[in-house]
């Protein structure tokens, strides 16, 4: 397949629009699917990805030309990046625990958390099944593989960063609302929408967190190693604070 920057001059439209396509992809698929009543999207959500994922690949195949190594997925970097991902998990989950312990002290009153009626059964189920595959595989593939991939090829490595990680908080808009109505029971008063950009922002820094590693390592296996464990230790660590 051809490298960055070899694509020939009549495919470039062609390509331009499938690019196109692939960003309002990222804009509203997790947020439209959001929308659906609860039951039905944990029911659906591993399976409904993982497809999605497939036929995404496949467009990305034949339309943006796209290597195994475009979307980091190559063995040059593989230790470096997950030395990087372990960093960054440790900068993240370290500073988590400290603000629950701080909870208390600096009077942060906050609802429990519902974790849609989560047990103990379905705390492993998440960690080792609907994080791994319905989430981390599915959107450090579509950010920071493809869609990291396909916009190095004309930008720069600072504008890769911030739009990939720009793309990556719109895919949270829906998810992050519901984590502070629901899961928080805080809902949308003054407090709510503070709180919502709170999360809107945590989840933009958490692109270029991944997005860096990317850059920095070439390789994409950090990137799935820190939002996995990530993703994993804060619920558990949450799970257990409010238990």
């Amino acid at each position: 397949m051809e490298q960055y920057g070899t694509a020939a001059a009549p495919d470039r439209p062609r390509r331009f629009r499938a690019g196109m396509w692939l960003a309002f992809f990222l804009f509203a698929y997790n947020n439209l699917t959001n929308l659906l009543p609860s039951p039905v999207h944990a029911k659906i959500y591993v399976g409904l990805n993982i497809v999605c994922l497939v036929l995404v690949g496949t467009a990305v195949h034949r339309y943006l030309n796209l290597s195994w190594a475009d979307i980091g997925v190559s063995r040059r970097g593989l230790g470096k990046s997950f030395l990087w991902g372990a960093a960054f998990t440790a900068a993240v989950i370290i500073p988590l625990v400290l603000a629950l312990k701080l909870r208390p002290i600096i009077g942060l009153k906050i609802g429990p958390p519902r974790l849609d009626g989560i047990t103990p059964a379905t705390i492993w189920s998440r960690v080792f099944f609907r994080i791994p595959l319905g989430t981390v595989l599915f959107e450090e593939t579509l950010f920071r593989g493809i869609f990291f991939g396909y916009l190095k090829r004309g930008r720069t490595s600072v504008q890769v960063i911030l739009i990939s990680s720009l793309f990556f908080a719109f895919w949270h808009i829906v998810p992050t609302y519901e984590v502070v109505s629901y899961n928080f029971q805080i809902g949308s008063t003054m407090l709510g929408v503070i709180y919502w950009v709170i999360g809107m922002t945590g989840a933009f820094i958490a692109g270029l967190g991944f997005a860096f590693i990317r850059k920095r390592t070439d390789n994409l296996a950090g990137c799935l190693l820190a939002h996995y464990l990530v993703n994993s230790l804060a619920l558990i660590i949450i799970y257990l604070s409010w238990k």
